[in-house]
Parts: structure tokens; sequence; C-alpha cells
């Protein structure tokens, strides 16, 4: 019975912890900046996305040797696998199937 009651008075009580204001403030403004960031980093590489395909066009169509369109085009492939991989949360499979489209 003796060891009974020492468990009972050596046993941690359950802490109940509410927030303070500060603490949920904090924890919404986390909350805000991640928000914030997914947003800037979503237009961004929405920008990005739009704007590859036009200027890569537009290169090739100024460059004149045909060692130089391929290099070219070798390059913009390098950069959109890489935009891939930076930009979106897509797998390898997913990336090479898009890279060689």
């Amino acid at each position: 019975m003796a060891w009974i009651m020492w468990l009972a008075v050596s046993e941690p009580q359950a802490k109940t912890c509410h927030p303070t204001a500060t603490e949920h403030f904090l924890g919404a403004a986390k909350a805000a900046q991640s928000t914030l960031n997914v947003s800037i980093s979503g237009a961004l590489g929405t920008i990005f996305a739009c704007l590859l395909p036009v200027l890569s066009t537009a290169i090739l169509y100024f460059l004149g040797s045909k060692m130089k369109r391929l290099g070219a085009i070798v390059a913009f492939t390098a950069l959109f696998s890489l935009s891939m991989v930076v930009l979106t949360a897509a797998r390898p499979g997913e990336i090479f199937a898009a890279t060689n489209a």
C-alpha cells in the first residue's frame, strides 16, 4: 500500500499548458510568414515558368550558327530541369519526363 502512495506522490502531474497571448501571437505570425513565403515562391515560379519559353524562343531566333543554337537548347533544358527541382515538389521521374517532352 505504501508503494501506491509513493507512486501517486512521485508521479508528475499532467501540466495543462495554455498558450499565453504572446505565444499565440507569435504562432499566428509564423503561420502568416509561412503563407507569405509560399505565395511569393509560387508567384516567382509562375513568372519564371511563363518567361522561360518566351526567352528561349527569342534567344534561339537571334542566334546565327547551329552550334550556338544547340548550346542554347542544352542550356535552356538544364535551366528548365533545375527550375523543376527547385521550384516544384516533382519526383525525378516526373522531371525527366517533363524535360524530355
